[in-house]
């Protein structure tokens, strides 16, 4: 796989990746080939003989999991570019499978007792003071 588009530079605007040219198969190779890419760094990192300075320690380990990360960074945009396909494809196939019919919105069918009505049990006594009390010892 010497075409693999996530080992290329792309030469798109802010290094995107190309999502039309990446297949499944590309990702784990190119994961494999960057992960050794870094595990070199670190080892040159580690075996420098130089005096340990920002751009040959700090700079170097934060590039070798930039290699890394280009690899995630196509994963990730290849991952959300079919996923919103496949949504709005479910989304189509729900909304043809249901035909022109809606769904009808839920309604209370029985009448709602304020708080200050006759208790609906019969008693003779104010909902709140009845059956409401314990509804509203609930809600508190």
């Amino acid at each position: 796989m010497s075409q693999n588009p996530l080992l290329i530079k792309s030469a798109m605007p802010f290094k995107a990746v190309p999502l039309d040219q990446i297949k499944p198969e590309h990702f784990l190779p190119a994961l494999e080939e960057r992960i050794e890419q870094a595990r070199q760094r670190l080892d040159r990192i580690r075996t420098a003989t130089d005096k340990p300075t920002f751009e040959n320690t700090i700079l170097e380990f934060e590039r070798a999991g930039e290699e890394v990360e280009s690899v995630w960074g196509g994963a990730r945009a290849f991952h959300k570019e079919y996923e919103s396909f496949y949504r709005d494809q479910a989304r189509a196939a729900a909304a043809s499978s249901q035909g022109d019919e809606k769904a009808e919105p839920f309604v209370l069918q029985t009448p709602r007792v304020g708080r200050n009505e006759p208790c609906p049990c019969g008693s003779g006594k104010k909902f709140k003071q009845c059956c409401g009390r314990n509804a509203e010892g609930a809600r508190r």
